[in-house]
């Protein structure tokens, strides 16, 4: 190989930098997307929960009181 197959031009540089540039653009606009996508899911999640109590509020005096018959019995 030679050294000038090694050696990068200034115009390479430039156009090496400007992909660099694109790609982080590209990497901020998905972490951005990620970070919707996430808070979304906590929203569901706590909806998810509160509807879950809402349910298992009475099922779960309803879960004692048969564990409670079904022990004395």
């Amino acid at each position: 190989m030679s050294d000038g197959n090694n050696e990068l031009s200034g115009s390479d540089f430039a156009e090496a930098l400007a992909k660099l540039n694109e790609g982080e653009k590209h990497a901020s606009q998905l972490e951005k997307m990620l970070d919707s996508i996430e808070a979304k899911m906590d929203a569901i999640l706590k909806q998810a929960e509160e509807i879950n109590k809402g349910s298992n509020g009475g099922n779960n005096a309803d879960d004692s009181g048969e564990t409670d018959a079904g022990s004395s019995t």
